[in-house]
């Protein structure tokens, strides 16, 4: 099967490069439109999610579907630093250089908002985020799909993005060897933690985040810079590099990884309210308090927000 997957890749990627992009675009659109009308994957999900957080601000859930077929059409073509000319441009890179200049390597903080793949790998081909020459690296999890999942990664790895896997010992000793020997990690910090995770507030609602980049940030000293990708009315892409976000103070180690993590999440919210059709809607982010179209999910750690909110108060 992954055999298959390759190839069926490869060649939809030929297809992609070969057509242009304008044309390539109306396909991915055309392919959104499908998933949504057609085989509606998770449809009621996201049109529940986005009426439950958004309300009247809230795009049509067919956009959502239509911006995920084009992230697709565009890294299947995408094939050298050529084509990203005209194509990807970049705004605030003084505020990466004066983080990178702390000479502590830089912690990227970024979310699946605009086309996230097309970030890392625009990036990543042209070796520098902003004007300084960098080594990219991007924290990354198995999907449970894993011959999607061996594609996906396959297709980064060939255009130069260096992936370590998130979660463990070996993953917290590569991520501090690349910090310390000048590079950037780039952590998406918009997905369920599941029980590992901190409980912070993300759109007005409980969501459990991984507290592994207010950690790691904690560890090596690195600065912390937001980094996002939106798509343009244009079809072009815009990398806005914001300033450092410092840490949050805190009595322990622990309280201040909680702050971080929540502050982190809000930057997180504020760049996906900028063109809320080009988040990942289809993720069911909310499970610990009751993610809108499915309901709660009955973990440890939704257990534990239930009862914190249901406990009496003591007399």
């Amino acid at each position: 099967m992954g055999l298959l997957l390759r190839a069926l890749a490869a060649a939809a990627g030929a297809l992609a490069a070969w057509v242009p992009l304008r044309a390539a675009l109306a396909a991915g659109r055309a392919a959104g439109r499908f998933v949504y009308s057609i085989l509606r994957i998770r449809r009621r999900e996201v049109e529940a999610r986005l009426a439950a957080i958004l309300g009247p601000d809230a795009p049509p859930a067919r956009a959502v579907y239509e911006h995920l077929g084009m992230c697709l059409v565009e890294l299947l073509r995408l094939r050298s630093r050529a084509q990203l000319e005209g194509w990807v441009r970049r705004a605030g890179g003084e505020h990466f250089e004066a983080a990178a200049a702390r000479g502590r390597g830089v912690i990227v903080l970024t979310a699946h908002a605009g086309n996230w793949d097309l970030l890392a790998v625009s990036e990543a081909l042209a070796g520098r985020v902003g004007a300084r020459d960098v080594s990219l690296a991007i924290v990354t999890r198995h999907q449970r799909a894993r011959g999607v999942d061996a594609v996906w990664k396959a297709k980064r790895a060939r255009l130069g993005v260096t992936q370590i896997g998130a979660g463990g010992p070996r993953s917290a000793r590569a991520l501090l060897g690349h910090l310390r020997a000048g590079g950037v990690v780039g952590f998406v910090l918009d997905q369920h933690a599941g029980d590992a995770g901190v409980v912070v507030p993300f759109f007005g609602r409980p969501a459990s985040t991984d507290p592994g980049l207010a950690a790691l940030a904690l560890a090596s000293g690195a600065p912390v810079v937001p980094v996002f990708v939106r798509r343009l009315d244009d079809g072009s892409h815009l990398v806005q590099i914001e300033p450092e976000v410092p840490l949050a103070p805190g009595p322990t180690r622990a309280a201040r990884i909680a702050a971080s993590t929540a502050l982190f999440a809000a930057m997180v919210e504020r760049a996906i309210r900028r063109a809320p059709a080009q988040w990942l809607w289809l993720h069911r982010r909310w499970k610990v308090s009751g993610d809108p179209g499915v309901g709660p999910q009955r973990t440890p750690a939704a257990a534990a927000l239930h009862d914190r909110r249901t406990e009496a108060p003591a007399a």
